[in-house]
Order: C-alpha cells, then sequence, then structure tokens
C-alpha cells in the first residue's frame, strides 16, 4: 500500500486509529474518516504526506499532541460535529 494517496474509511464503526501506524502509507495525501466513533486523533505522526484530513461527525473529544509529525503538511482539517473540549493538541500546526 506504499503508493496509496487516498484512503477513505467513513461510515463504518471504528473507535481510534490504533494501527494505521502499523502500514507503510508515506504517500498517504488524504484521509476521509468521517462519521465513525473515533474519540481521539493519534498515531497520524507516521503520515508526512498528509494535506487532508476530515475527520468530521465522530465522538472526537481531543486531538492528542503527538497526533502529527514535527513538520505535518496538513492544510486542510475538519473536524466538525464532534465533542472536542479543546484545541491544544493542534499547536504544532500553527
Amino acid at each position: 500500500m506504499p503508493a496509496l494517496e487516498v484512503l477513505d474509511i467513513s461510515y463504518n464503526r471504528l473507535q481510534e486509529f490504533t494501527g494505521i501506524q502499523a502500514y507503510t502509507l508515506k504517500n498517504l495525501t488524504t484521509l476521509r474518516a468521517s462519521h465513525n466513533s473515533i474519540v481521539r486523533v493519534d498515531f497520524l505522526f507516521n503520515l508526512p504526506q498528509l494535506r487532508e484530513l476530515d475527520v468530521g461527525s465522530n465522538k472526537i473529544r481531543e486531538v492528542a499532541q503527538s497526533a502529527f509529525g514535527p513538520r505535518c503538511p496538513l492544510r486542510c482539517l475538519c473536524l466538525d460535529d464532534n465533542a472536542l473540549r479543546s484545541l491544544s493538541g493542534l499547536n504544532k500546526l500553527a
């Protein structure tokens, strides 16, 4: 799966991203994971080309400080319709 650029895992019953770090997705630019039951954004630090992340309509309460790598090129982040308590985990994106 190293050549994969777009991954759409929307409309499943996913509760977490644990396990995604086990795959070599170095070319993934778009990850769509909306309409699931994800409660925490984490384990995305190994996606060096990720530019678009859609995790809208989940149950996200927090974005982990370690969710994104130090040079994350993210340009579009969709977090609508969640239960966020804080945006502090997004400080690496600023």
